[in-house]
């Protein structure tokens, strides 16, 4: 009987492979995710499938009980209608679904939280807290503490609480 052995595919293949499909949006695209922030709206080609594989919240709306579009190929591509984020931060959600880097600052990384848990892309999510816990000092410890309220961000919080009991005693 012969011996079988099981291959995987390179991880930075994976990647190369994802930062490609992102850099040819235009012609590969299935879906146009239409984001209207509160202060701008931007157009986004997208793939579907990536989306849904990414989002559990995205999978419902392009394939799921929550479906709003059909995704197909062609001239004029279906659209997906989104509110309530920036383009900018769901910009920074592709990105990073792409495989690509997502430069963070304090600020970005919270809204980047938020939008990330909203979409339930779970290691992005806990990639913004991990560098917001990092990121906490004791001078701007009850800014972060306001912010992380706002976001919903219970490690943050707790962090944040706990440094305000032992930096002030």
């Amino acid at each position: 009987h012969e011996e079988v052995k099981l291959i995987d595919r390179d991880h930075a293949d994976i990647r190369t492979s994802l930062q490609e499909m992102h850099e040819n949006l235009l012609a590969l695209s299935d879906v146009t995710v239409v984001m209207r922030g509160p202060t701008s709206t931007r157009d986004f080609p997208c793939s579907a499938a990536l989306l849904a594989s990414a989002s559990r919240p995205l999978a419902a709306m392009l394939y799921g009980p929550m479906r709003a579009v059909t995704p197909q190929s062609g001239e004029k591509r279906p659209e997906l209608h989104l509110h309530g984020t920036e383009p900018w931060c769901f910009d920074h959600l592709l990105r990073y679904i792409h495989g690509l880097s997502v430069p963070l600052d304090i600020e970005t990384a919270v809204q980047l939280f938020s939008v990330a848990d909203y979409y339930a892309v779970v290691q992005l999510r806990d990639s913004c807290c991990n560098f917001l816990l990092e990121a906490l000092r004791p001078e701007n410890c009850c800014t972060l503490l306001a912010r992380s309220h706002d976001v919903h961000c219970e490690q943050l919080t707790y962090r944040c609480m706990h440094t305000l009991v032992l930096e002030f005693v």
